[in-house]
């Protein structure tokens, strides 16, 4: 493609309202393959993308159904590989830091506001990174010009790091607020049982080293276009 057909097939992308890196790239690959491949040697770009491209969804109101159900086989596609290949690689060898951080937590901290600390870290720490390294990939993609400002993947990353936080605290204080119009801090109360810290910051540590693992194997660090 020469390059007004780079810059038509960039147009409708944007007009389509397409944000995130990975459908931008894969949407740009498919038309401009089945653009090189047409039949019509003949018909323009723009042709293509309404007669033909467009078409082979049933029209555009398709299309955008068919771009959801995309993005939603990404978002499975990354929990599929967090369940299987990274939680495989953290209890392979990994697992043994938390497991240590929880020991010596549990046996050498004994006051609630440091296992609050320690515990509250364990969720801030990941969430304040992935949210940092959110706004550096959004100005790298600002910076370069870029058609997208987001990736599907850094935002899941970002959305794990809050789904243990938000099913220990979050969810009991929104059921206590609504049947028993009190507020609850789960997380306050087990603190103040033994039983429960060792438990408790073994899981916040691994949820936190899990976090730290798709940060640096998954995150996209940088922006990458076709």
């Amino acid at each position: 493609m020469n390059t007004s057909d780079q810059e038509t097939l960039r147009y409708n992308l944007v007009r389509w309202g397409i944000k995130d890196m990975e459908l931008y790239n894969e949407l740009y690959d498919h038309i401009a393959t089945s653009y090189e491949n047409r039949e019509d040697k003949n018909q323009p770009l723009q042709a293509h993308i309404d007669d033909v491209f467009l078409a082979s969804f049933g029209g555009y109101a398709e299309f955008k159904k068919d771009i959801a159900n995309i993005r939603h086989q990404y978002i499975g596609a990354f929990y599929k590989s967090v369940w299987k290949k990274t939680g495989r690689q953290f209890y392979s060898g990994w697992v043994l830091v938390p497991l240590i951080g929880a020991l010596v937590s549990s046996i050498f901290i004994s006051t609630q506001n440091s296992i609050l600390n320690i515990w509250e870290a364990a969720f801030f720490i990941p969430l304040a990174f992935a949210q940092l390294m959110i706004w550096i990939f959004r100005y790298r993609c600002r910076t370069q010009n870029l058609p997208f400002s987001r990736s599907i993947v850094n935002r899941e990353v970002r959305g794990f790091s809050v789904i243990l936080y938000g099913l220990l605290v979050g969810l009991p204080d929104i059921v206590s607020r609504i049947f028993l119009r009190e507020e609850l801090n789960i997380l306050s109360n087990l603190s103040q049982e033994p039983a429960f810290i060792f438990p408790i910051t073994f899981l916040m540590l691994t949820h936190a080293f899990i976090c730290i693992m798709l940060l640096v194997r998954k995150f996209n660090w940088k922006p990458v276009t076709i």
